[in-house]
């Protein structure tokens, strides 16, 4: 995986000629499959299209060397030197929010995998990391929470999720939710719903299990269209239809998934991404960054803690002082 952070930045030294941007993204030069080469070629479309500064991050000169296979004069472009690397093995208590396609949008669904023992509280934080990631990123106005469980009844689920609604319930006013109770599966993809939580190990399956079912499906619509002559040409022509549908699909659209909870923006993004999905990346860790979505957090998690109600400025406004 590669991992795109961004925060507001006064500006820094960049390479020769290149003029500091208002907001610099860290990214994690070697992470993914296809680094440092795809990375570092998502990093250069990203700064010369979306005028956005970068930091390289990564052994020096191997960052180098693949930066010289570029032009980059004029581009706020920095190389960090880091030696350390971070194992798949090591653990962290943050949420990975996955973006999910649904009717009409799309829904969001955390944690899929940073953390796979939750505890009810835990839940609580996530719906709260999600709304805001939904408003301030994808523009989605007092965005609908789901708690994910086998039933809408407020009885069904196991201990873990019966306890989260309650705490979800007692918490919205002061955190400014739109809780709506319990969902089930099939209202991740049915557009009733912006955010859905669980805790890491369903959220995972779930998130494989729908990789797996649109790959099978994408396959199997495109053997049936060329399985002969007519079907073929009739292929041909809902070929903008299919690519419309294709995009909703598609990882490189969206960069990465956030991972909330940590003290700035970072944004995971497929192991497989190339340049494409890189540049998304960069482009949502800049508008989270400059939404201020890592503050505005901090201070919805402030008044769960006190209980106090949401401010009068909106979903995730800081309580008055």
């Amino acid at each position: 995986m590669s991992e795109a952070q961004a925060t507001p930045h006064p500006g820094s030294a960049a390479l020769a000629g290149a003029s500091s941007s208002a907001t610099r993204v860290a990214l994690d030069a070697l992470g993914g499959d296809y680094a440092p080469e795809q990375i570092v070629a998502g990093a250069v479309q990203a700064a010369r299209e979306l005028g956005v500064g970068i930091a390289l991050v990564g052994p020096e000169q191997t960052v180098r060397a693949e930066l010289a296979k570029h032009p980059t004069a004029g581009l706020d472009l920095v190389v960090v030197n880091a030696e350390q690397v971070i194992g798949m093995d090591e653990h962290d208590r943050p949420a990975l929010g996955g973006v999910f396609p649904a009717a009409g949008g799309r829904t969001m669904v955390l944690d899929i995998g940073a953390t796979t023992d939750s505890k009810p509280p835990y839940l609580v934080q996530f719906a709260l990391m999600g709304s805001l990631y939904m408003e301030k990123v994808f523009g989605v106005p007092r965005p609908r929470v789901g708690l994910l469980a086998n039933g809408e009844e407020e009885t069904k689920g196991d201990q873990l999720v019966q306890e989260a609604h309650a705490l979800l319930k007692a918490a919205a006013p002061a955190a400014g939710l739109n809780f709506i109770g319990n969902v089930e599966g099939q209202d991740i993809n049915a557009g009733t719903v912006d955010v859905v939580v669980c805790d890491g190990f369903v959220g995972n399956v779930l998130l494989k299990l729908s990789e797996g079912l649109s790959k099978m499906l994408l396959e199997s619509i495109r053997g049936a269209i060329t399985s002969n002559l007519i079907t073929t040409i009739g292929g041909a022509l809902a070929q903008p239809a299919f690519a419309k549908v294709r995009r909703q699909f598609d990882y490189e659209e969206y960069g990465g998934v956030p991972l909330l909870g940590v003290n700035g923006v970072s944004i995971v993004s497929h192991g497989r991404s190339g340049a494409k999905a890189i540049k998304s990346a960069v482009r949502v860790a800049r508008q989270a960054a400059e939404s201020r979505v890592p503050e505005l957090i901090a201070a919805g998690m402030a008044r769960i803690a006190a209980g106090a109600p949401a401010g009068g400025a909106g979903q995730g406004a800081p309580a008055e002082a």
